[in-house]
C-alpha cells in the first residue's frame, strides 16, 4: 500500500487542535457543531488528544485505559442502542479488551479508588476463583460499564462517519506510556516492570535539561521489553491497531522512547538518578503484521483507512542527555 492510499496525505491541509472534553456533548451535538465549524472555515484535520478514561488529575496522558472511551465526553441526550443485535456484536469485538476493563473499574469501585497493587492478592492477581465470583456478584454493574463504553463507540463512530462526510479527518493521539493504576498494568502485568506485588520497580520520566534541574517524574511503569520481543510486540500491536480504528491519523506521544527510555529507580525523589536505557521500537517497527498490517518499512505504516507514520533516526547507541520529545 503506498502512501497515497490515505487521502489525508495527498495534500497540504490545515487543521485545528482541540481536545473533545472542551466541547459540551462533545461526542453528539457539540462534536458535530465543532466539525461544522472546521469546514465552514475550511479546515480539514481535527487533531485531539488521547480519549481514554482519566484518573483523579484529569490528564488525557494519565489514562486507566488505552482501550476503552472517557465517558464524561457522551452526549447524555443521544442514547445508543443498548439492548440491540449491534450491542451484542460489539461485546463480541471487543472482548479483549472490554471484560478486563469493567471488572478493573467495578473493583477499584469496591476498593474506594485504592489503586489495583492495594487490593486483597485474589484480585490483586487475578485468582480465577475469585474472577469468576466477581462476574456472578456484579453482573449489573459490569454490563453498566459496558453499555457505557458500548455509548461511546457508538456515538464516537456516527461522529467520526459526519466528519467525514463534512470533509474533515481526525488526527488522534496516543500517550506511550499508561498510567500505573490502570486496566493494562493490571491486566498484562509481565508487559511491565513491576515486583511480586505489582507496583514499578523503576517508573518513567525524562532527564534533567535547561528547564528542570530535577528533569521531569512522570512515575509510569516501564515496559518489560525484552518480554515484549519474545512475544511479537502483541501489546503494543493490539492498542495500535485499536488506535488507528477510530481515527485517520495517529500520533504517539513522546515516541523517542521508542529508541531509548529514561528509567528513574521507584521511590527516588525526582528524575536525577535516572539513566538512558534501550527500547526495542525499532525491532517492533519492523515486526511482521505490526499494528494488525502487512509488513513494511520502519518508517512507515499504513493500516486500512489509518496511517501511522514513525520517522525517527537511529544513530549512535546512546542519545544526548537532553534529547527527547
Amino acid at each position: 500500500m503506498n502512501s497515497s492510499s490515505n487521502p489525508v496525505l495527498e495534500r497540504r491541509r490545515a487543521g485545528v487542535l482541540l481536545h473533545v472534553s472542551s466541547l459540551n456533548a462533545g461526542l453528539g451535538r457539540g462534536g458535530r457543531a465543532f466539525v461544522d465549524w472546521l469546514a465552514s472555515a475550511g479546515f480539514t484535520v481535527w487533531q485531539i488528544l488521547p480519549l481514554g478514561p482519566t484518573g483523579v488529575n484529569g490528564s488525557p496522558y494519565w489514562v486507566r485505559s488505552d482501550s476503552a472511551g472517557n465517558v464524561l465526553l457522551i452526549d447524555p441526550e443521544e442514547p445508543a442502542p443498548v439492548y440491540s443485535s449491534e450491542f451484542q456484536a460489539f461485546l463480541e469485538g471487543s472482548r479483549p479488551w472490554l471484560d478486563d476493563y469493567a471488572a478493573f473499574e467495578v473493583l477499584s469501585g469496591l476498593n474506594r479508588g485504592a489503586p489495583w497493587w492495594t487490593w486483597s492478592p485474589e484480585f490483586r492477581d487475578r485468582q480465577s476463583l475469585a474472577m469468576e465470583r466477581l462476574r456472578r456478584e456484579q453482573t449489573a454493574a459490569l454490563r453498566a460499564i459496558k453499555e457505557q463504553q458500548f455509548t461511546f463507540a457508538w456515538q464516537w463512530r456516527r461522529l467520526r462517519d459526519y466528519a467525514h462526510s463534512r470533509g474533515v479527518y481526525l488526527f488522534g493521539d496516543v500517550p506511550f506510556y499508561v498510567a500505573p493504576d490502570s486496566a493494562e498494568a493490571w491486566a498484562h502485568r509481565a508487559q511491565f516492570e513491576l515486583d511480586a506485588t505489582g507496583r514499578p520497580t523503576a517508573v518513567a520520566g525524562v532527564p534533567p535539561d535547561y528547564f528542570s534541574a530535577l528533569g521531569q517524574l512522570w512515575g509510569n511503569p516501564l515496559y518489560a521489553w525484552d518480554t515484549m520481543r519474545r512475544d511479537g510486540f502483541q501489546f503494543w500491536r493490539s492498542r495500535i491497531q485499536h488506535q488507528l480504528e477510530r481515527v485517520d491519523l495517529l500520533r504517539i506521544d513522546h515516541f523517542r522512547a521508542l529508541a531509548a527510555h529514561w528509567a528513574v529507580p521507584a521511590g527516588a525523589p525526582d528524575a536525577r538518578s535516572g539513566s538512558w536505557q534501550p527500547s526495542y521500537g525499532r525491532e517492533m517497527l519492523q515486526s511482521r503484521d505490526h499494528a494488525g498490517c502487512g509488513g513494511a518499512a520502519p518508517r512507515l505504516r499504513t493500516c486500512g483507512h489509518a496511517r501511522l507514520s514513525v520517522r525517527l533516526r537511529w544513530q549512535g547507541r546512546q542519545p544526548a542527555p537532553a534529547a527527547y520529545v
